[in-house]
């Protein structure tokens, strides 16, 4: 029987392939526009490594990773060919069949995105020219 990779054996390969060379920070529009690292591919995959040892809860981490609009812009620029699209749904679809969090923590998300969605819309002008 060949040996089978499990997806979140994928999830940590993908993930741990990042140089955090920075080379990705121009190429993301969130970047861009908020200027926060936790806002780039790289603060993105940093995240996911902290959610997936429990030092950063899910809920802090969610509105970060959910701003990823998903446009690949960082792959190409990606020098050890992180795919960080691949690594977002991967950790989405850990996250959906773990365990089900408590009502409070699944507001507290929802807030916490609501909140940060509404902050880079500010920055961003309100989409007004």
């Amino acid at each position: 029987m060949p040996f089978e990779l499990q997806p979140e054996t994928l999830l940590s390969d993908n993930l741990a392939r990042c140089s955090r060379c920075g080379l990705c920070l121009p190429t993301c529009p969130t970047f861009k526009l908020s200027g926060s690292e936790m806002e780039s591919p790289r603060g993105r995959i940093q995240l996911m490594q902290a959610v997936k040892t429990g030092a950063v809860s899910a809920a802090a981490a969610a509105p970060a990773l959910d701003s990823c609009l998903r446009c690949r812009a960082c792959e190409p620029a990606c020098p050890t060919g992180v795919i960080v699209v691949d690594a977002l749904a991967d950790h989405f679809a850990a996250a959906d069949t773990g365990s089900r969090s408590s009502l409070n923590e699944f507001l507290a998300t929802w807030r916490a995105r609501l909140k940060h969605g509404l902050a880079l819309l500010r920055r961003s002008g309100g989409g007004r020219s």
